[in-house]
């Protein structure tokens, strides 16, 4: 496990014991980031696109499907029911047809956010919550 450097800093220098800021530290920022994504992790997660205009918002279902909520905000939003795999190390996202929504590749997750590259080569940052 590495430390937050912010908060190896504040607690080092506070308390002078670097098992400290290890205990402290370890368990406020997550520990290591994770870089890919794991089929396992998917059950109950829940993310929001984080995005001054745009609203995305994905809640993942171990089955495959997503229930979804797209559109602009202060504008009209959709629901629909999308479906996730992943293939190659990416998320794909996809609709009932087979077209491609988005496909995220992870940069890292840690904490409640997610950073990835979309299919259009942008980086993108969701917020997350796990419910199970």
């Amino acid at each position: 496990m590495t430390t937050h450097p912010i908060c190896w800093s504040l607690v080092t220098r506070f308390f002078g014991v670097p098992v400290v800021a290890l205990l402290v530290c370890g368990s406020a920022f997550g520990g290591e980031p994770i870089t890919q994504w794991n089929k396992k992790d998917f059950s109950g997660l829940s993310m929001q696109l984080v995005d001054q205009v745009i609203v995305t918002s994905y809640d993942f279902q171990e089955s495959g499907s997503i229930t979804a909520t797209m559109g602009k905000k202060g504008g009209a939003l959709t629901a629909p029911i999308l479906y996730w795999k992943i293939v190659t190390g990416k998320l794909v996202i996809s609709d009932s047809e087979h077209t491609i929504i988005d496909e995220l590749t992870l940069i890292h997750k840690n904490g409640n956010q997610i950073v990835a590259v979309n299919k259009g080569g942008q980086k993108v940052t969701y917020q997350f919550h796990q419910s199970k």
